[in-house]
């Protein structure tokens, strides 16, 4: 996991906030939200071991692969990261 420079940090926390998402997009998130769970699938990795090293919380990460939460911007960079990179 890389450092995020303060800055950058609250300029993500202020969009995470500010920002709404648009209805039509909660369609896209159902239909690929069972793509995301096959990606850790496939990397053999469970999600136990993707909250590990992304630093996410497991009922986190549960909840956003069935979709009754939406990802923050950091926490899409710190398990996009993990699951690049590894």
């Amino acid at each position: 996991m890389t450092y995020v420079k303060k800055e950058f940090r609250q300029i993500l926390y202020l969009a995470d906030k500010n920002f709404t998402i648009p209805n039509c997009f909660y369609k896209y998130i159902s239909k690929k939200e069972k793509s995301h769970n096959l990606i850790i699938k496939s990397k053999g990795y469970t999600t136990t071991k993707v909250a590990m090293e992304s630093k996410v919380s497991e009922s986190t990460i549960n909840a956003y692969i069935n979709g009754q939460k939406l990802p923050s911007v950091t926490s899409l960079i710190s398990m996009s990261e993990f699951l690049t990179f590894s």
